[in-house]
């Protein structure tokens, strides 16, 4: 049978050992899932989430990666709302015509491209398209949401995806995109 060590009534020092050595492989065990998370990416953090082409170049909406800039009337800087800012295509050039074709509409008051995740994964563009009958909004080559004509941004201004859920709601745009419809 085993002492207490001196006075203080402590187990004996092997015993305190075995002891520290459990608890420490206990820890390193519930530690194991996040070791290396550094690393990972957050789908939360819009620093981290900025898409970024080939060779690191972050993608620039009128800067060459989505056409040259003479295709192009105006642009939105970056911020934490729009990670990339935004683009707006001049009327007749083939960055309008593709946002045109994307939105199917023959005509639109307004026209802005954006990039950022895509739904499915991956970087692409997103295309805001305005007619006097409503708000458009198509990435990956199919419209994701609608809004009524005479409503702006894109916090409360009645966004529904096209089987009539609230695009919000089902998290349709990213929050570090939904910046880039400031303004419309």
């Amino acid at each position: 049978m085993s002492r207490p060590d001196d006075a203080t009534g402590a187990p004996p020092a092997p015993r305190r050992a075995r002891l520290l050595v459990v608890l420490l492989g206990i820890l390193a065990l519930l530690a194991a899932p996040f070791a290396g998370c550094a690393h990972r990416r957050n789908p939360f953090d819009p620093t981290q989430n900025k898409p970024v082409l080939p060779g690191g170049a972050a993608s620039r909406p009128g800067g060459g990666v989505i056409g040259p800039s003479a295709d192009y009337t105006a642009q939105g800087a970056d911020s934490e709302t729009c990670v990339n800012g935004w683009a707006v295509p001049r009327p007749g050039s083939a960055p309008y015509a593709a946002a045109l074709r994307a939105a199917g509409v023959p005509a639109a008051t307004e026209v802005r491209v954006f990039l950022g995740p895509g739904p499915g994964g991956g970087t692409g563009e997103w295309t805001y398209v305005e007619t006097r009958g409503g708000r458009l909004l198509v990435t990956g080559g199919r419209l994701v949401a609608r809004a009524p004509a005479g409503t702006t941004g894109w916090a409360g201004a009645g966004w529904r995806t096209p089987d009539g859920r609230d695009a919000a709601a089902a998290g349709v745009l990213p929050v570090f995109l939904t910046g880039c419809l400031a303004g419309t």
